[in-house]
């Protein structure tokens, strides 16, 4: 039950994420969910997004600069 909750709130990135897990047809206890969880947006993955995102320049077209930018941000 926490994890259709928790579930219910998340948008974005954390939202298709856990669609993606839904598809692999696990059940999850609440630990693991949330182990999860922070493995994926935990502190150190947010703060590696962040420097990457500092360090994409544009390097060609305006569209793959974009394509770049919304990959990490997605």
């Amino acid at each position: 039950m926490w994890i259709k909750a928790a579930t219910m709130n998340l948008s974005g990135a954390a939202a298709r994420w856990v669609q993606s897990l839904d598809h692999r047809g696990h059940q999850f206890s609440w630990e693991q969910f949330c182990k999860l969880v922070l493995d994926r947006f935990g502190k150190s993955q947010y703060e590696a997004l962040i420097q990457q995102l500092f360090r994409i320049r544009q390097a060609s077209s305006v569209q793959e600069y974009i394509d770049k930018f919304s990959e990490l941000v997605d």
